[in-house]
């Protein structure tokens, strides 16, 4: 549906995006990924929930001392190991049941995370008379105005 609403050239940078990516800085070493920290886009269960056992499995192999991951939009800060796992929620879309924009500051190896508020309700209206289909708009639009996801 959002497809359409790109020209090519952005939807040929948006493919081009690396799904991971390791960087180092201040010192530390990060893992950078969209989607779960092996890359996979379609993964929902890691959340604020989830066993430390499955974040452990999966970030075992990487080698960092941070992982950031976003996609669930469930903020979190958790240690595992000698890593520090974490998602910034997101700036809209919440799916927590706290519609407050969420993100995180690391800083000196201390993440902190953050939530402020915004006007939900003139995003919600102007998701309702965008060009999405009405039934998408109207689905975004319910999630801004209460922080819960389908």
């Amino acid at each position: 549906m959002n497809r359409a609403l790109l020209s090519p050239e952005q939807v040929d940078f948006l493919r081009d995006l690396p799904r991971s990516k390791d960087v180092e800085a201040g010192g530390h070493r990060f893992h950078l990924s969209h989607g779960a920290p092996d890359g996979d886009l379609y993964r929902y269960d890691l959340t604020p929930d989830a066993s430390d056992a499955v974040l452990i499995e999966l970030c075992r192999k990487i080698d960092a001392d941070f992982i950031l991951c976003g996609h669930t939009h469930f903020p979190m800060v958790r240690k595992i190991d000698n890593k520090v796992f974490v998602n910034p929620g997101a700036v809209g879309l919440q799916h927590d049941g706290n519609w407050r924009a969420s993100y995180v500051i690391w800083n000196n190896g201390k993440v902190k995370l953050h939530r402020v508020k915004y006007d939900e309700e003139k995003c919600a209206a102007k998701l309702r008379a965008s060009e999405l289909p009405p039934d998408a708009a109207e689905q975004l639009a319910q999630i801004i105005e209460t922080g819960k996801g389908p």
